[in-house]
């Protein structure tokens, strides 16, 4: 161990007079607002701790500026993330005398409400503490992962600075190397080990902040910590007033992880605050020391390269960080560039020491420093603090460690001179008593009270045993350690003795680091230390806590000794000043099992004389296993100072004194705490056995009888933990529950791992069976525990550095815990009498008189009976556990349940009892079946219930218990979910009205804007949404609830009752009513029963009916409050009156003697009860009374832009679906109708009576000529014979016209078309609705699906080309677009339907439609179509496959204006008749060359015309009969007649007619 040099230089002032004056105002000003001038005189200690770590249970904002430090102090012992946080409720207007200099009070306003910057408060904090203190400070900040003060700066009354080295002397933590090696990892103390110091510092201003940058570098590639304060927390942004040239320091360990560690060796980072152009004395400092010196800046110039130049010349190795964002100006970024390159080679730095280009990026200036880092690390020299304090008084800096410091450190050297060479030899020398010899003193101890009537036992033997042990360590002189060790804490000088102990706790503890760090890594894998070779045992093992025990044993020898050392007999007085001074005190030796009486008797007794006699105490014990941090966590909870931090200690239990502060007393009934700390239980030595099995037991069982409260602190990291954990505290329980000292038991864990929660559950029902009486009849006094009841604080406690943000959960859990301890005090203090020091002192001797008796009934090295106990009680967590999923199973169905309840149309209140009677009814059974588990295991006979039987009352009255509270909890579960489902019925019925008074407002908006192609502003569908809202009704109205304040209306009526009573003393219980978390049993304390009791001698009996008497008034208070709160009604001051009543009636008529406290609080617990029901009434009300009116103000924006989104969304479906129908599906059903309507018509044509005509040309052709000649028209028959292919088609088209204008077949059949598309187009829109569920859809697709659908299955072609415009490119919610998609089709349907309804005489048809009728129908009888080259006669074959024409009737040629080669007369001679003769003819066909009539079958191969005499009668008539007029029409003269053909008739014409085409 090694100090700085303590040679002095001169002290020169590099501080002028002017900057000495500005830094003592903002002194001033700073330590009057944080209340610090009283520190200054006489600064804090380490037993300050003790006090300000009680003042308060709650984590609450510092009302003023004056409080922060105690809040600092407070909340670090309490790891919270936010200790350094300088806010505060309030600021004062005026928080210093005079003037406030401009740096304090810039930036101070309500909206921040920072007293001081961050950094100010910890270096207040820091001038506030003396030594001590600042070490226990560092090393929480150490452990919170906070930069640490290195530097304070020179201010008053310090006017050079101070280095601070002492604070970090007890700093611990490991490094272990990547190594595969288990064995290679090292212990480094901040103060003394060597490792690389690497010091930053800003040059001018940044943009950027320094120390996020550094915080980065130090958590690395881990998630950020705040190791460093910066600007952007709370108060980092104020001025620095005391704090400014304040050098911080962290470090950073590699803890073998490739991944995680952020550097390869440790180093310190020391952080420079301020401009270090205006700090030179910090900065060199920082710069001698330093391996390398980090400078961020953002602007160079000359002033600023000849700083760089001169810090250049002092460090050894230089990084330059440029910080700048980039100038705008390109002069400006050319100018910093040159300087750049100037300084770069200026300061010969190579060019990875150089970080630029990153533009103000935080992030990657951290990368990159850590790059150059990396590059110069493994080459830099290793220094240490002390090192540091050396070049600080070069610089004429003052070192915290001054002369008293010093001599301590010297005496503790002398002390533990010779103790490194060999730990286990100069424990055996210098601490020769507590040896084996001592061991075997208090095992005799114990023989001679066990053994007094068992065999072979021989008390002789024995006690010449213990005499002859007692001489030989008589013998023994004090050691020179141990009168070094005596002789430096009687000094008068509290300080230095303080010093003394903190080098032998550091000292002792770097040997212990040493011994370990030679084994292996304690933190490797966890496993059991009993595996690991080299494990330093019990026997090597030395700590602070032997050389008290030796002066314990010296003592115990000195006794009884008859000679009486006064060097001895003053060490007990010794002892009870140090557990004045915040010194715990070893009351067992657990190494030894033994409890040196006389030696702890006596402190206790010295003790009692320096404290007053009448204060009142009470113990908190820390139970748990020797990895449990039981130190830590009571260090944590009231600021105790136990020996924490080193791998292991002396087996044991200490004892700590706390006084607890003013404002806490009255609260708690009790003026002093003892703290005592179990160490060491269950460690796995190296020899085991029953012996060491005992002696665990024993330490247990001590500790949990002397306890008023037993903090069970559970940590269980594998089974035997579990096991361990179990079987001991079990045993220490039911020991003392024999023995009537069983505490009240608080459990917590420090892990969430399902062992530590089986362990946790486990423990508290073993607590609940035993805090219950014998008979198991104390049901009421056992309480299920809540969620939060066994807090999980997770603390940083371990000596392993690993750099996480602090859990914030970790200080809420201590408070927490602490909080429930406090409670459980208060309770104790309620229900017994006070404890004083005599009677504590009374209890460790009787408990440890029936531990060397061993008069327990479960002896000390049993597990048995603990095993059994746990059996019964893991049974019972099964029973519950099935319980409780039963429960939540059925739970899960009450929301149906309460559904066909209301369909019977229940009210709410008989629902509720229903489902209320349906939960008892279940958990009974489920009860049952619990109580028969445990009775079926109770009559095992392989298990030995001897010890345990006795409790089988308490688990059968658990169950029932049980069964009671899990059904209160569930009627209220029911009742809320009563209450939720009315409110929620009636607000879906609101909702369901809204929503349907909205919808018809929406259609007919929308039918508005499509019948009248209407537009909607905004505004207008504001104004229609607004008639609506305005308008809807509601299921919910109910009378009005008149808000009360009730519970101050309920202590009014109590204030009127106690002055009725003249019971005025006490009104200051009234404070209590209206309390939350108050206990549902009401409590009878000891204070209830006064002067009286004890006169009359019925105290007993009073104590007996009293807590009878109070159940019978809570209960009838509780149906009186049941009642009012059935009611539904407005609260009356009534109902309280009503419930006093009934508690002052029952005070009339009891028949035992309470004093006027048991009234006052019973009136208090009733009224409190009361008033949270009436007021749970009242707000039940006011929200069902509000409901509405929320619900409507709470949503009418949302429905409002509903209904406009709605709204706008649908007429967008409306017209693209009208457009649609309208631009496609309407032509393709006009379409559809048409395209089949001719060939209805032609097909109803064909059926008609005349339809015969059209069987066949010939027919055809016979019909034309029938109704020509019946007609008797010359123009007919001229209009015929010149063409007859249009005299057809007129003929066709006359039967067609007569048809359309005639028939009601088209209508039929458009009819029936219709139909027939209109459900295809239905088909086809549902078919798209049913392949789709519902949701948003692009409305183009749809279409195109339905066109589809249409053209696949129902053969129908829609015109798509319309879909690709910008309308159709929406999405929309299916379900909207296919209703306004079956609205338009039901349009276009009506629509054809009125079509049908027309009356004109002429059907509407299409135009096309005749003409196509037409040409079908002339198709059909056309035959061929070639008529005979001569007289134009139609050729009569028949079918149009012929290839010979053939005509049945040629016509006399005259009739086509032939006429006869002499003359200019027609010729009435036919074609048949000329081919027998011998004419000719000539014409284009015959290249205008005569050919012979005979041979026309050369020019006309196709046709056939037969020899035959004359033409047809037919013929003849027509000729005969208009000859002169075919003269006339041809302009020749008429044929020359046979004058037979004048004696033709009309009928012979028509005969010869019928026996041509029909014969």
């Amino acid at each position: 161990m090694s100090v700085y040099r303590k040679e002095s230089a001169a002290a020169p002032s590099y501080s002028n007079s002017s900057t000495l004056i500005a830094q003592n105002k903002a002194l001033g000003s700073v330590m009057y607002m944080l209340g610090m001038r009283d520190f200054i005189r006489d600064p804090m200690d380490v037993t300050s701790i003790l006090y300000i770590s009680n003042l308060t249970l709650e984590d609450e904002t510092p009302p003023a500026p004056n409080y922060l430090l105690q809040s600092f102090l407070r909340r670090l012992w309490l790891y919270h993330p936010d200790s350094r946080n300088p806010s505060c409720s309030s600021m004062p207007e005026k928080s210093w005398p005079g003037t406030c200099p401009p740096t304090v009070d810039e930036g101070l306003g309500e909206e921040l409400r920072s007293a001081v910057n961050p950094l100010d408060l910890v270096t207040g904090a820091y001038m506030s503490s003396n030594s001590l203190l600042r070490q226990e400070i560092t090393n929480h900040m150490v452990q919170c992962n906070f930069a640490v003060p290195l530097l304070l700066p020179a201010v008053w009354p310090d006017v050079s600075g101070t280095l601070l080295l002492w604070p970090f002397r007890g700093v611990m933590g490991m490094q272990r190397s990547t190594s595969a090696n288990p064995r290679d990892f090292q212990m480094k103390n901040m103060a003394c080990s060597r490792m690389p110091l690497i010091s930053c510092v800003r040059l001018g201003s940044c943009g950027i902040s320094k120390s996020r940058v550094l915080n980065r570098v130090l958590s690395g590639p881990r998630k950020n910590c705040e190791f460093f304060v910066h600007r952007d927390m709370d108060g980092g942004q104020l001025p620095r007033s005391i704090s400014e040239g304040m050098v911080e320091v962290g470090w950073n360990l590699p803890l073998g992880d490739p991944n995680g560690d952020t550097f390869s060796r440790p180093i310190l980072l020391a952080n420079l605050r301020g401009d270090a152009a205006a700090c030179h004395r910090p900065l060199s400092l920082v710069s001698r020391g330093s391996g390398v010196l980090v400078v961020f800046f953002e602007m160079l110039g000359e002033k600023e390269l000849a700083a760089l130049i001169y810090w250049r010349s002092l460090a050894c190795h230089m990084i330059l960080v440029d910080c700048s964002r980039g100038h705008e100006n390109a002069s400006d970024r050319e100018r910093l560039a040159k300087f750049l390159r100037k300084a770069v080679k200026e300061l010969e730095l190579e060019e990875e020491m150089v970080v630029s280009g990153c533009r103000g990026d935080e992030e990657e200036l951290a990368v990159h420093l850590i790059e150059a880092l990396d590059h110069l690390i493994p080459h830099l020299h290793a220094v240490n603090l002390v090192d540091l304090a050396g070049i600080g008084l070069d610089l004429s800096y003052n070192v915290d460690e001054d002369e008293i410091c010093r001599k301590a450190y010297d005496e503790a050297e002398g002390v533990l001179k010779g103790m490194e060479d060999d730990p286990v030899q100069f424990k055996e020398e210098q601490l020769p008593l507590q040896g084996a010899q001592w061991k075997r003193l208090a095992k005799i101890e114990k023989e001679q009270c066990r053994n007094q009537e068992g065999e072979g036992f021989n008390q002789r033997h024995l006690k010449e045993e213990e005499e002859y042990i007692r001489q030989q360590m008589r013998k023994h002189t004090v050691t020179p350690a141990m009168k070094g060790f005596i002789d430096a804490l009687t000094t008068i000088n509290s300080l230095k003795r303080a010093y003394f102990l903190s080098w032998m706790k550091t000292r002792l503890g770097a040997v212990q680091w040493d011994q370990l760090s030679q084994s292996v890594d304690p933190l490797l894998d966890q496993q059991p230390l009993v595996e690991l070779e080299g494990c330093p045992s019990s026997h090597s093992f030395l700590g602070l806590e032997h050389f008290f025990r030796e002066m314990g044993v010296m003592y115990e020898m000195c006794y009884h000794s008859a000679c009486k050392d006064s060097y001895i007999t003053r060490l007990p007085n010794l002892a009870a000043e140090l557990l004045m001074h915040g010194v715990p005190l070893e009351i067992y030796d657990g190494d030894a099992s033994c409890v040196p009486i006389n030696w702890v008797n006596n402190v206790l007794i010295h003790l009692q004389k320096k404290l007053s006699l009448n204060l009142r105490l009470k113990v908190i014990t820390a139970f748990g296993l020797h990895n449990s941090k039981n130190a830590d966590i009571l260090t944590t909870l009231f600021g105790a100072s136990f020996l924490k931090g080193s791998y292991r200690h002396a087996k044991g239990a200490f004892m700590l004194l706390v006084i607890i502060p003013e404002m806490q007393r009255w609260m708690m009934e009790c003026d002093l705490l003892l703290l005592i700390n179990m160490e060491g239980l269950s460690y796995p030595e190296m020899e085991e056995g029953k012996e060491s099995l005992a002696h665990d037991h024993e330490l247990a069982t001590f500790v949990t009888g002397l306890s008023d409260v037993l903090l069970l602190n559970l940590k269980a990291e594998n089974q035997a933990d579990v096991k361990d954990t179990r079987q001991i505290a079990v045993s220490a329980l039911l020991r003392t529950k024999e023995m009537e000292k069983m505490p009240v038991c608080q459990l917590m864990s420090q892990c969430e791992g399902a062992d530590t929660k089986t362990l946790s559950l486990h423990m508290s029902r073993v607590i609940q069976i035993l805090s219950m009486e014998r008979t198991g009849e104390d049901l009421d006094s056992v309480q299920l525990p809540t969620e939060n009841s066994n807090p999980c604080i997770m603390g940083p406690w371990n000596d392993r550095i690993v750099y996480l943000p602090l859990n914030p959960e970790c200080s809420k859990a201590a408070l927490e815990l602490k909080n429930n301890l406090f409670s459980t005090i208060q309770k104790c203090a309620m229900k017994n009498q006070p404890t004083r020091l005599p009677q504590f002192m009374e209890s460790i001797y009787q408990l440890w008189e029936a531990i060397k008796h061993e008069t327990f009934p479960i002896p000390f090295n049993n597990t048995e009976v603990a095993d059994t106990f746990s059996g019964v009680c893991n049974k019972l967590l099964d029973g519950e556990q099935n319980l409780e999923s039963h429960m939540q199973d059925w739970l899960g169905g009450v929301d149906h349940r309460i559904s066909d309840l209301k369909k019977n149309r229940r009210n709410s209140e008989a629902i509720l009892k229903a489902l209320e009677d349906e939960t008892t009814k279940e958990i009974k059974s489920e009860g049952r079946k619990m109580q028969v588990i445990l009775e079926n295991h109770f009559n095992r006979s392989d298990i030995n219930f001897k010890l345990v039987d006795a409790y089988k009352p308490n688990f059968l009255s658990f169950v029932n218990m049980y069964q009671t509270q899990k059904t209160g909890q569930l009627n209220k579960t029911l009742e809320s979910a009563t209450d939720v489902y009315d409110l929620s019925a009636k607000v879906k019925a609101l909702q369901t009205a809204i929503e349907a008074a909205l919808e018809v407002k929406l259609r007919a908006l929308l039918a508005d804007s499509r019948v009248n192609d209407a537009s909607f502003l905004d505004s207008k569908l504001e104004e229609e949404f607004a008639s609506v809202w305005d308008q809807i009704p509601t299921n919910l109205e109910q009378k009005p609830v008149e808000v009360q304040d009730i519970v101050d209306n309920v202590k009014k009526q109590l204030r009127n009752n106690l002055r009725i009573r003249v019971l005025q003393k006490y009104i200051d219980k009234l404070e209590y009513v209206g309390k939350t978390g108050v206990s549902e049993v009401f409590e009878v304390r000891n204070d209830h029963f006064g002067f009286k009791s004890k006169v009359k001698r019925t105290l007993q009996n009073d104590k007996k009916e009293a807590p009878k008497f109070a159940n019978r008034m809570v209960e009838a208070c509780d149906r009186s409050i049941l009642e009012n709160v059935k009611r539904k009604d407005n609260y009356k001051d009534s109902y309280t009156t009503a419930i006093l009543e009934i508690v002052d009636k029952g005070l009339s008529t009891k028949d035992f003697n309470v004093n006027s406290q048991f009234e006052i609080d019973l009136k208090v617990y009733v009224c409190n009860k009361a008033a949270l029901a009436f007021l749970e009434m009242q707000n039940r009300l006011i929200r069902q009374m509000n409901s509405k009116e929320k619900f409507l103000h709470d949503n009418k924006k949302k429905y409002m832009l509903d209904f406009m989104y709605q709204f706008r969304k649908r007429d967008q479906c409306q017209t693209a679906s009208h457009t649609f129908i309208n631009l496609c599906l309407k032509p393709a059903a006009h379409n559809y109708i048409q395209s089949s309507l001719g060939a209805a018509i032609l097909e109803d044509i064909l059926q008609k009576d005349d339809a015969r005509r059209f069987i066949s040309p010939r027919e055809f052709h016979y019909n034309i000529l029938r109704d020509l000649i019946t007609e008797d028209n010359f123009e007919r028959f001229l209009e015929y014979l010149q063409s007859g292919e249009t005299f057809s088609r007129k003929s066709i088209q006359a039967i067609l016209t007569g048809y359309f204008s005639g028939t009601v077949v088209v209508d039929d059949r458009r009819k029936q078309r219709m139909e027939e598309i209109s459900d295809k187009m239905l088909k086809a829109v549902n078919e798209v609705t049913n392949d789709t569920s519902g949701g948003q859809g692009n409305i183009r697709e749809m279409l195109l699906a339905v066109c589809d659908n249409l053209t696949n299955s129902g053969g129908v072609n829609v015109p798509q080309d319309t879909l690709e415009g910008p309308l159709f490119d929406i999405n929309t919610h299916r379900d909207i677009f296919v209703a306004n998609l079956r609205d338009s089709l039901n349009e276009i349907n009506q629509e054809l339907s009125q079509d049908l309804r027309r009356t004109d005489k002429a059907v509407d048809v299409s135009p096309d439609l005749p003409d196509e009728l037409l040409e079908a129908l002339f198709d059909k009888v056309k035959g061929c179509g070639r008529e005979c080259p001569f007289c134009k006669a139609p050729c009569d074959m028949g079918d149009k496959d012929h290839t010979l024409h053939s005509s049945l009737w040629h016509r006399p040629k005259g009739l086509l204006s032939y006429h006869c080669s002499d003359s200019a007369n027609l010729s009435h001679s036919t074609c048949s008749q000329e081919v027998s003769g011998k004419n000719q003819f000539l014409n284009k066909d015959t290249g205008d060359k005569p050919v012979p009539y005979k041979d026309n079958h050369t020019i006309y191969p196709d046709w056939y015309i037969p020899e035959r005499e004359g033409s047809s009668t037919y013929w003849k008539y027509i000729l005969m009969k208009y000859n002169q007029k075919f003269a006339q029409a041809y302009q020749r003269d008429p044929a020359d007649i046979p004058m037979e053909w004048e004696r033709i008739q009309q009928a012979d014409a028509l005969e010869s007619l019928r026996k041509t085409f029909h014969s």
